[in-house]
């Protein structure tokens, strides 16, 4: 027998509450909406393992080489993640990981700004990409010439605009990494994006948890499906992984953006970081991975 599935709108109860660094004290509260199956007798884990959750999703992110050296499929990969959209090892590596990573790098070069792009929005051709970086979709970038190209909807910096772009996000930057109590690095940033057509808040995100070096997190529209989910079975409304659909992921639009704090689906969802994973968030980037894997079971407009 089928069980019945319908719509509903889940609230959490309990307001999540979490202490930072800035703050005592913050609270979030998730509403979604979720078409789930709707029965007594389907069973769900009262007991979230994170670690064990992290070990098991984080393995699908990344592209693996087989004894040819050559990208391929790992076995029993999830739905909807494929060849086309896993990770190269070596590039994430350039931009989170090492040392000299884009992240930790001491100053920007207008390249480095292109590949953060690049890489949320999945511009980085991964199969191609190692030592030298790749690009796809029509993305373009000579360093010696200092000539970028991107191709993304409403964003219309190209060549100097680019480049004078690039260097106001790395003045910004540096301005932080010398004094961060005296630079509302996001308030700069909205306003960077006001003048910047096209510079939506997904990448003012982007920026913001470079810039930061990862004190706040990339928002994912798949790795919020994917929190949203274990809310829900959690709280005992289970969640089928084969034909649910998670809804509002979407950030608002950034006219409706003031303060960070005013992104209330972004606090839901650093929230939500902090009910399954505590801090370690902040630190282990296998957790954000393996969350985006695991996303993709939903369908998430």
């Amino acid at each position: 027998m089928v069980a019945e599935r319908k719509w509903i709108e889940y609230c959490d109860e309990v307001e999540f509450e979490y202490n930072d660094e800035e703050s005592e004290k913050k609270k979030s509260k998730a509403i979604i909406d979720v078409f789930v199956p709707h029965s007594e007798d389907e069973n769900f884990n009262e007991c979230f393992d994170a670690t064990g959750f992290v070990r098991l999703y984080k393995e699908f992110y990344f592209l693996r080489v087989d004894e040819d050296n050559r990208f391929c499929q790992k076995d029993n990969c999830p739905q909807r993640v494929n060849k086309s959209n896993q990770a190269n090892c070596t590039v994430e590596g350039k931009l989170l990981e090492n040392e000299d990573s884009v992240m930790y790098k001491d100053t920007w070069e207008p390249i480095d700004v292109f590949n953060i792009l690049a890489w949320k929005t999945g511009n980085i051709n991964h199969q191609r990409s190692n030592e030298i970086i790749h690009y796809k979709n029509g993305w373009h970038a000579d360093i010696e010439k200092n000539a970028y190209k991107l191709k993304l909807r409403s964003f219309d910096l190209e060549g100097d605009g680019f480049r004078e772009f690039a260097n106001r996000i790395n003045n910004l930057r540096n301005q932080y990494i010398q004094n961060p109590e005296s630079c509302d690095v996001f308030d700069c940033l909205m306003k960077e994006g006001g003048n910047t057509k096209g510079l939506g808040t997904v990448y003012l995100i982007t920026l913001l948890f470079f810039i930061t070096k990862g004190k706040y997190p990339i928002y994912d529209r798949f790795a919020m499906a994917a929190l949203l989910s274990l809310l829900l079975n959690e709280n005992g409304k289970y969640v089928s992984l084969g034909d649910s659909i998670i809804q509002k992921t979407n950030l608002p639009e950034k006219r409706e953006i003031k303060k960070l704090q005013d992104i209330k689906l972004y606090s839901n969802y650093i929230g939500l970081l902090y009910h399954f994973f505590g801090n370690a968030w902040k630190e282990n980037r296998d957790i954000d991975r393996a969350l985006w894997v695991y996303g993709h079971f939903f369908k998430v407009p």
